[in-house]
């Protein structure tokens, strides 16, 4: 047999040649297998441990998907966890010591100095920005006042005569 044969096709060889078995050697009938004779007895327990494998992998693969899922619904918990530890390893030893980087967490990246080029491109593409969404900065907002016109309440509002709601 070659070694590309589709382990699915097997399968279903293996099934058909079981319910085959089932129905035709019955009564006595036998077929030559291996240079003797075999009825059904002999060749169904061949059959059934050659399937056995099949569904070994079937069983593994929903093992398999179900450990998948459960990890995938922990992971969550996991990364707080580990950034609780690693929070506590930087209150405790620092992000620069031996025994932070022995625990196995790394110092966090520091930002690299902008040149003067880069920083004037930064504040241009910031005043940009704010001119194409109209936002200004923390101080020229609360300089901005706004009136704002109470409607009228409308017939059928839900409200009692003395104008607290039901």
């Amino acid at each position: 047999m070659a070694n590309n044969d589709n382990p699915g096709d097997m399968e279903l060889k293996l099934l058909k040649l079981q319910r085959g078995i089932a129905q035709v050697l019955v009564g006595g009938k036998t077929i030559p297998f291996q240079g003797k004779t075999a009825d059904a007895t002999t060749l169904g327990p061949l059959i059934a441990n050659a399937l056995g494998f099949f569904e070994d992998v079937h069983a593994k693969k929903s093992d398999y998907s179900e450990s998948v899922a459960t990890r995938v619904s922990q992971e969550p918990g996991v990364k707080k966890l580990i950034q609780d530890i690693r929070n506590g390893a930087v209150a405790q030893f620092g992000e620069t010591s031996s025994d932070f980087q022995d625990l196995g967490f790394s110092p966090r990246k520091k930002n690299s100095e902008l040149t003067p080029e880069q920083k004037q491109l930064k504040t241009e593409r910031l005043r940009a920005t704010r001119q194409a969404r109209k936002s200004v900065g923390s101080r020229q907002r609360l300089a901005i006042k706004g009136v704002v016109n109470p409607t009228p309440p409308v017939a059928g509002d839900s409200q009692n005569g003395n104008g607290a709601a039901k």
